[in-house]
């Protein structure tokens, strides 16, 4: 074997670990961040849409209040899965989203992002050391 071959292993080896490992902190936090949100219809939690390239733009029609934050973690799981290195945005065009964000709920006084975000090198660095086994 080249030095080149052995390389390229190591090349691709690294490729699916950071791959592996961004994916699944996307997914964690944006997962997180829906939970998160105070649901009092579903609403807010069912308006969380994932997107590559560019935020998306409207709202989302909810059922119910479970089905809302199912089908947004769903979105998110189905979305997580492109190839890493684009754009990814999660969403949610709600008016009153930025409210709910700085505490105008009982039920996330310190917000749904902000909170979660602070736990993503974390969780980042803890997908990539999974990744790597």
């Amino acid at each position: 074997m080249s030095w080149e071959s052995d390389w390229k292993k190591i090349e691709s080896k690294i490729d699916r670990t950071l791959d592996q490992g961004i994916r699944a902190t996307l997914f964690e936090v944006s997962t997180a961040i829906i939970k998160d949100t105070p649901a009092d219809t579903g609403r807010a939690r069912g308006n969380w849409q994932a997107s590559i390239g560019r935020g998306a733009t409207g709202v989302v029609s909810v059922e119910s209040k479970g089905s809302g934050q199912a089908k947004a973690i769903a979105d998110v799981n189905q979305t997580v899965r492109v190839a890493v290195g684009d754009l990814y945005y999660l969403t949610n065009n709600l008016p009153y989203i930025e409210r709910l964000e700085y505490g105008w709920s009982k039920q996330a006084p310190s917000g749904m992002v902000r909170k979660n975000m602070q736990n993503f090198n974390r969780l980042l660095v803890k997908n990539i050391r999974a990744a790597s086994k």
